[in-house]
């Protein structure tokens, strides 16, 4: 039984190593050993001679025969303050196993001892009947500190915890910032936290990887069985971060007081499912950044929970491809992009509910004369700008896309569905940089700094009539259209697609009566959606920031949270029109004098024409000289030759901005 408990936790977790300090004291623990006792000033082994020391130690070696037997032994760690002051213990590839019979614990922390052990290496303690497997007692206040990138396996005995109180015990305080940990109960007792008929102080995760189960009525993380109300609702448990995998029911303890981050927000468990390139289950992975909602990882202690990071240290996926958080459910939206690198790979994917399926990007670097043509099950990188599908290498997953200079572009096939693709510092300046066909959708992140530049008639990023771009991220991406095509959108003639921008840096710039994001020359809108990001758009002579077309803007949603950004030559064509829906455009004009509201006034009367970057000024009275002006319906569009009269308008309200485009078209 114990051979098996064994091989099913190698099986959930990697090893790591971590090199002990060089004047740490090495105890080497052999079969027959029968206790070693760490005291502030010095040890003893078997009830020796005490040996004076005062610094770390790293403990190592094995009570197991070369049969499979042991006899108990135990460490007691008695009066020893390594917390404070800065003084540790190290277990480096220490296994004890304590028969059930034995009723021996495997590791003691007793008498307001404050314990930090440092994981190094592959590390097995096992506790008889009653006992927890490392064992740090509530009534004498120990504390104990995890750290480290090894691994810990720790089974109590019957009724007592994994890491915790035994039979009848409660949990001293528990911190866990590192390391990877797999904590099984037996009998009644949780797997971190109480034994039976125990709760515990608090229990704070800051990071690693975690696996506990409790048994019987006993959580997983936090109390043993048969606690009363009034005594449970002494626990604290606060995860800032780390993978704990645990069982969805009962997991780890909850009630009203307890277990809530720093506003009061109950956690919620969100499973990431990380695939690879054919959709099948990752391979173990150590995680070196994640990004999910406004969460981002760090690899280090986090203190507060209401922050917006998230403790990544030493954390690393099961062996089925997972990695479980525990978020305040509050401040992340279904639907959120989640991002995630491991082992110098990156998958994405969008969350569904509290779960995400995490695609691997298949990682491409264009070089000059390439191509990449994408379908929706494989890829082509060469030279053919029009390659068969029978040249395509299988891939059912994502894309991350660097270089590019001299390359001929990316082309998304018709039918590619719901593709991942994350653009990295790619600059590519040719004649269809990328093209998204139709009944084409993509969901593309932007990281790094990244260049689309394209020939004549052709958009920067062209999103066809069917097709569809959904663009998030925290890099920036410059799109820029060639004569008659949009920066972000159509080509000459076509209809753009639809378009929507979740974040990101975003410049949009049109050709020649191209729209900087929406229809090329002549070319229409299906739906451009603005959630967030920085967004600047400027159409080409005659074209429009946003929206159609030659002036003549389409339908744009705009949310609050967006930032649109102004550049000389911007052009938007867009207002309110009715919740948050922009259709009609917004003028500010500057006058050498100061002018009263409903005033006629011609172009030749403005001593320029200026961007308005506050959604909320004022529509007139904005500044001294300064007035923000609305087109009234009897109005014609502005076109150059001929003089364009409007009246500034009583109580109206400027949320954007338009220069040298003044259009009524479709008010």
């Amino acid at each position: 039984m114990m051979t098996v408990l064994i091989l099913f936790a190698m099986a959930l977790y990697g090893s790591g190593v971590k090199a002990a300090d060089n004047e740490a004291k090495t105890i080497q623990i052999q079969p027959g050993d029968q206790c070693l006792e760490v005291y502030d000033e010095y040890y003893t082994m078997n009830g020796g001679a005490k040996q004076n020391w005062t610094g770390d130690y790293v403990l190592t070696g094995t009570n197991v025969n070369e049969d499979g037997t042991s006899s108990p032994f135990q460490v007691k760690v008695d009066g020893y303050h390594s917390l404070n002051p800065d003084r540790s213990i190290t277990l480096k590839d220490l296994t004890i196993i304590n028969t059930e019979e034995s009723e021996e614990c495997a590791f003691y922390i007793n008498e307001c001892s404050a314990v930090e052990l440092i994981l190094s290496g592959e590390n097995w303690v096992q506790s008889g009947s009653g006992q927890a497997g490392i064992r740090t007692g509530m009534v004498s206040g120990c504390r104990l500190s995890l750290n480290g990138d090894g691994e810990l396996h720790a089974q109590g005995g019957e009724d007592g915890a994994g890491i915790g109180g035994g039979r009848n015990e409660s949990a001293g305080g528990i911190t866990i910032n590192g390391g990877r940990i797999a904590a099984y109960g037996a009998g009644e007792g949780a797997g971190i936290g109480g034994g039976l008929f125990g709760y515990g102080d608090y229990i704070y995760v800051n990071g690693g990887t975690i696996r506990a189960k409790g048994y019987g009525t006993a959580d997983h993380i936090g109390r043993g069985s048969d606690i009363p109300q009034y005594e449970s609702d002494k626990l604290f448990i606060q995860v800032t971060g780390g993978s704990i995998d645990a069982d969805p029911q009962n997991y780890l303890y909850l009630n009203a007081y307890n277990n809530l981050n720093m506003e009061g927000s109950r956690l919620t468990r969100y499973t990431l499912n990380l695939k690879d390139g054919l959709g099948n289950a990752a391979a173990e992975c150590s995680v070196q950044d994640l990004n999910i909602g406004g969460y981002t990882g760090v690899n280090g202690l986090v203190e507060r929970f209401d922050s917006s990071n998230y403790g990544i240290k030493d954390m690393q996926t099961n062996a089925g491809g997972q990695i479980i958080l525990y978020l305040d459910g509050n401040s992340i939206q279904n639907g959120t992009r989640v991002t995630l690198s491991a082992d110098g790979k990156t998958f994405t994917g969008i969350l569904d509910g509290t779960n995400a399926d995490l695609t691997l990007l298949q990682s491409v670097t264009l070089q000059e004369g390439n191509h990449l043509t994408i379908w929706n099950d494989g890829y082509y990188v060469g030279a053919d700008t029009d390659p068969s599908e029978s040249e395509k290498t299988m891939n059912n997953s994502g894309y991350i896309i660097d270089g590019g200079q001299a390359a001929s572009g990316v082309t998304v096939k018709n039918g590619a569905a719901d593709k991942n693709i994350m653009i990295s510092d790619l600059n590519i300046d040719s004649e269809t940089p990328f093209v998204i066909e139709n009944a084409a959708s993509v969901n593309l992140t932007v990281s790094g700094t990244n260049t689309l530049r394209a020939g004549d008639g052709k958009a920067g990023l062209q999103v066809s009539e069917d097709g569809s771009v959904v663009i998030d991220g925290t890099g920036s991406l410059q799109a820029f259209g060639g004569s008659q095509g949009a920066g972000i959108g159509g080509t000459d003639g076509m209809t753009a697609g639809s378009i929507t921008i979740n974040s990101a840096d975003i410049t949009a710039v049109g050709g020649t009566d191209a729209a900087g994001i929406g229809g090329g020359s002549h070319g229409a809108v299906t739906g451009i959606v603005l959630n967030g990001g920085t967004v600047t758009a400027a159409g080409g002579e005659s074209g429009i920031g946003i929206g159609r077309s030659s002036c003549l803007t389409g339908k744009i949603t705009v949310n609050p949270d967006v930032t649109l950004a102004c550049v000389s030559g911007m052009k938007y064509g867009i207002t309110p029109l009715t919740n948050n829906v922009y259709q009609q455009p917004v003028a500010q004009l500057s006058f050498a004098e100061q002018q009263t509201a409903g005033k006629t006034i011609s172009l030749s009367d403005s001593v320029s024409i200026s961007p308005v970057q506050d959604f909320q000024k004022a529509a007139f009275t904005v500044e001294s000289g300064s007035y923000s002006v609305l087109l009234d319906g009897s109005q014609q569009g502005y076109d150059s030759g001929k003089e364009t009269v409007f009246t500034i308008g009583e109580g109206m309200t400027c949320f954007s901005s338009l220069q040298n485009c003044i259009s009524t078209d479709n008010q």
